[in-house]
């Protein structure tokens, strides 16, 4: 029988019985320059399939099968030949089940945990009351001109309710989100689900998020936000809050975290991600745009530009740390991540008006003229592609990200 017609008898490929040959587990003969498969290349087959079945590995049938060929064993020296073989291998299934029955606990325990972490209701974040000090009126420009004038508070934190300034204007608060007078939340906000990441995770090039990672693991290994103290940390642009739900518990308790982004679908989703974790520092989520923060001045002790002024100069010629400068002390702390171009492409999604900003040069340039000194930075590798968030740059074109830790002295 020609091996086709034996592979398709045996319902297994060519390949398949060329392996095994070239193994020497079969040995059919070669007749007019083609191998003839009989009988005994059946038996040889049937025994490879059966010794598989039971957990031998092809070299192990290969020594077996040896001795069967040419050992002729007595049946005494044959049983203890075989059984050794044979033991062996129940003693390593034995082995292998108790490591799979590990595995298989060590799952469940997994499993459990998620479930119970699957459960989060009864906790939820307001506007802490303490943070109604740092409000300032963007229309009369009055100090600490915001009282609260109807509401619902439970734990000092205010879950619905109504700012009033002494000139009359108001800020609503609508589920522990304090709401600017110029916010997003138009028809074509979208609205986040936890499957989010998800998708990110897949659709995102793996050069990128391997860029991200670093960023992340190098802040992990270089800044202690714990210096904060009593202090307050503003975040410009928090968005998807990849800083946010990696840093936040490097806050102290005593820390004010200050959430900004202009769309207000965006601060729910990351406001129910870090109300799951239950954080240990206080937040303010505020919906707003960085040209109507109701801030005061001189009240930030830390500055958080993750990608927020990079993100901002898409759309403006304005640098974003200029448009917030009167929020910040002279002794401001600044931890930025700042998206840069090593090269435009002629088709560049990035304007001619826009692109000083995405230099290396232009960038560590502004934030000197701010009064900054750099103390510690970090350059990631470049990366050609992104995802559908990263879609701002073009073929042929390459981005990196400067990690920027600096400060200003008084």
């Amino acid at each position: 029988m020609k091996i086709g017609a034996f592979a398709k008898q045996n319902h297994t490929r060519i390949d398949t019985i060329r392996h095994y040959m070239d193994l020497g587990l079969m040995v059919p003969e070669k007749v007019g320059g083609q191998y003839d498969f009989d009988a005994i290349c059946q038996n040889d087959f049937d025994e490879i399939l059966y010794l598989k079945g039971i957990g031998f590995s092809l070299s192990e049938i290969h020594k077996l099968m040896l001795f069967r060929r040419i050992g002729k064993l007595t049946d005494y020296d044959k049983r203890l030949t075989y059984k050794k073989y044979f033991d062996n291998k129940r003693v390593a299934i034995e082995a292998e089940q108790q490591r799979l029955s590990e595995m298989y606990d060590a799952l469940q325990v997994e499993i459990s945990k998620l479930n119970a972490a699957s459960d989060h209701k009864g906790f939820s974040m307001g506007v802490p009351m303490s943070s109604l000090e740092i409000l300032a009126c963007r229309r009369c420009h009055a100090q600490s001109a915001y009282s609260l004038k109807e509401g619902t508070i439970q734990n000092k934190e205010i879950y619905q309710g109504i700012l009033e300034c002494t000139c009359g204007h108001t800020l609503e608060i609508e589920s522990g989100i304090l709401m600017g007078t110029s916010h997003y939340d138009g028809p074509e906000a979208v609205e986040y689900e936890d499957a989010f990441i998800d998708s990110y995770m897949v659709t995102t090039s793996l050069a990128y998020l391997q860029k991200l990672n670093q960023a992340l693991g190098w802040t992990k290994r270089h800044v202690d936000f714990g210096v904060v103290a009593d202090g307050i940390a503003l975040e410009l642009g928090t968005g998807h809050g990849f800083f946010m739900r990696h840093f936040i518990d490097a806050f102290p308790e005593t820390a004010l975290y200050i959430a900004v982004d202009h769309n207000v679908e965006v601060l729910r989703w990351i406001k129910t991600i870090i109300e799951r974790h239950k954080p240990k520092c206080k937040v303010l989520y505020l919906c707003a745009d960085f040209n109507a923060l109701p801030l005061k001045a001189q009240s930030i002790d830390l500055l958080l530009d993750i990608s927020g002024a990079s993100n901002y100069a898409f759309e403006h010629t304005v640098f974003l740390l200029d448009l917030v400068n009167v929020f910040t002390k002279p002794t401001t702390i600044l931890h930025g991540y700042y998206i840069l171009f090593e090269n435009f492409s002629k088709h560049s999604k990035i304007s001619e008006a826009n692109r000083e900003l995405f230099k290396r040069t232009s960038v560590v340039s502004k934030l000197k003229q701010l009064g900054y000194h750099q103390l510690d930075s970090m350059t990631t590798p470049s990366v050609d592609e992104g995802g559908p968030l990263e879609d701002f740059f073009v073929k042929n074109e390459k981005v990196y990200t400067l990690i920027y830790h600096g400060k200003r002295s008084d």
